[in-house]
């Protein structure tokens, strides 16, 4: 399942917040997918 940045957007993340992820997920060569994976389990 993959998440776009619009979904992002459409679920409440502001764009500031959206940037903020994409350049964090760049420098650690991260995958959206890992992130919502690692949220998901924070949530739990």
């Amino acid at each position: 399942m993959a998440i776009s940045e619009k979904e992002l957007l459409e679920a409440g993340f502001s764009n500031r917040d959206v940037d903020t992820l994409l350049e964090r997920l760049s420098a650690t060569g991260g995958t959206m997918q890992g992130f919502i994976a690692a949220l998901s389990r924070r949530f739990r």
